[in-house]
């Protein structure tokens, strides 16, 4: 999460700051032993601000339906090509890869090489090559359902929208507590909308709005929002919350498959690691800093349990 970030992600220490990622279970760990290192390869960054990018591809890599399809390319763009050189070169590899020269052949919209960039941004728009039409072909595809119903005097007029993404965004609250599961819970909860104009009574007056996730691929990517706006300008915000390894919603079990965090205060700057299971175990990856284990909980200053 750097460069440009949006309202973005997920956590570090006592911030928080990026995208998750979960896989669908029961084949949640679908790396293959043989095939797949049994450590992470470390990838370089000798003072060329990819981290974002580092931290993305330590995610995908071990996703092995993404691998899969990521070489079942005849006839690759330069993009793809770039891809699938890296990945055979992650799955090669023992020493750290300089992984600078695969990412300008990818060739990220609006990135100026040695700047800083947007690690969900860079994330959606490897998704996007590797699977340029959103169907059901695509593991990462999430179909929303979105509903308004009025409620000014008894209409009940209900208006649909069905809408399909690559990434769930979740808005994060700096005051309390808060879970993955808690965040889509109330994002899938109920609400009460005031000023709504309806177009078949055409009163104006409440509604109210519900989304619901009715399919999800077999990988399921998260953004959780950590930042706000104070006097126009983009601040960081320190949520206390914890990164469930397990979620489920409308019959859906998934597991964590990894997380990219964020250090740093400001939201045009900072470091990019990730968290990522490999075989079953969890590592924490800073470019070629490889180390055991993860971060799954982060505080803030002032909390409501």
């Amino acid at each position: 999460m750097s460069g440009r970030p949006r309202k973005s992600r997920t956590f570090r220490g006592s911030q928080l700051n990026s995208s998750l990622v979960g896989e669908r279970q029961p084949n949640i760990d679908k790396a293959d032993t043989k095939s797949y290192n049994i450590l992470p390869v470390g990838l370089l960054n000798r003072g060329e601000n990819v981290c974002f990018f580092n931290s993305v591809i330590q995610l995908l890599y071990p996703l092995t339906s993404l691998s899969t399809k990521i070489q079942s390319y005849s006839v690759p763009n330069n993009a793809v090509f770039s891809l699938q050189n890296l990945f055979q070169a992650i799955k090669n590899g023992t020493n750290p890869i300089k992984t600078s020269t695969y990412l300008l052949n990818i060739g990220i919209p609006d990135y100026l090489f040695g700047t800083q960039y947007d690690s969900h941004e860079c994330l959606l728009h490897l998704i996007d090559i590797i699977y340029p039409v959103l169907d059901n072909n695509c593991i990462f595809k999430i179909d929303m359902l979105s509903s308004v119903t009025c409620e000014n005097n008894g209409c009940n007029n209900i208006v649909e929208s069905l809408n399909s993404s690559m990434a769930l965004t979740l808005n994060v609250d700096e005051s309390h507590y808060q879970t993955i599961n808690n965040l889509l819970d109330s994002f899938m909860s109920t609400q009460l909308v005031p000023d709504y104009r309806c177009d078949r009574c055409s009163s104006r007056g409440h509604c109210l709005k519900a989304n619901t996730i009715v399919n999800t691929g077999d990988v399921l990517v998260i953004q959780l929002s950590i930042f706000k706006y104070i006097n126009g300008i983009s601040t960081k915000i320190s949520p206390y919350i914890n990164i469930d390894e397990t979620i489920s919603f409308y019959g859906n079990t998934m597991s964590l498959h990894g997380i990219i965090y964020h250090d740093g205060e400001q939201t045009n700057s900072g470091h990019y690691t990730a968290g990522v299971k490999l075989n079953g175990n969890w590592f924490t990856v800073s470019d070629a800093l490889i180390l055991n284990g993860i971060k799954l909980s982060c505080t803030s200053k002032t909390i409501n349990k």
